[in-house]
């Protein structure tokens, strides 16, 4: 379990903040996304 958290840790230092921010934010922009469509399409839906 140490030695799996190391290498994850490693991982991540190798990878690189930028990069993980890059990532985080995509997700979020596309699960936003992905709430107003569902959002419009709901209100569609129901008039």
């Amino acid at each position: 379990m140490t030695a799996k958290q190391s290498d994850t840790g490693r991982a991540n230092r190798a990878m690189g903040a930028p990069r993980n921010a890059t990532i985080a934010f995509a997700m979020l922009v596309g699960i936003t996304l992905l709430d107003i469509w569902c959002a419009q399409s709901l209100s569609q839906r129901a008039r």
